[in-house]
């Protein structure tokens, strides 16, 4: 029930982190993951996805650093369990791309 409550809030907290100017792009790359979590648990996959994903794109504008290193590690596994999950073991990555790097 608590998970079901959580995933219930944490888009509209998401939401609000996206409009409100100088919140932590960190703090909102957290959230994004933890909702990411529930949905995947839920065997909510293309949402689970799109979350993971924004996620890695947070992540990549705010670069590798060590603000960023710990975070990485945990996003870069499940995304990787996902696509794992989803047969799609082709696509995993090992890092996180960088916002102006190939």
């Amino acid at each position: 029930r608590q998970f079901d409550d959580l995933e219930d809030l944490l888009p509209t907290v998401i939401e609000y982190g996206e409009q409100i100017a100088g919140f932590n792009p960190m703090e909102l790359a957290v959230l994004t993951h933890n909702l990411g979590y529930l949905k995947q648990k839920k065997k909510d996959y293309a949402e689970a996805e799109a979350l993971y994903r924004k996620t890695i794109d947070i992540l990549g504008a705010e670069g590798n650093n060590s603000k960023t290193e710990t975070l990485s590690k945990v996003v870069l596994a499940d995304f990787n369990s996902l696509m794992q999950a989803t047969g799609r073991e082709n696509e995993k990555i090992d890092v996180i791309p960088v916002r102006g790097q190939k």
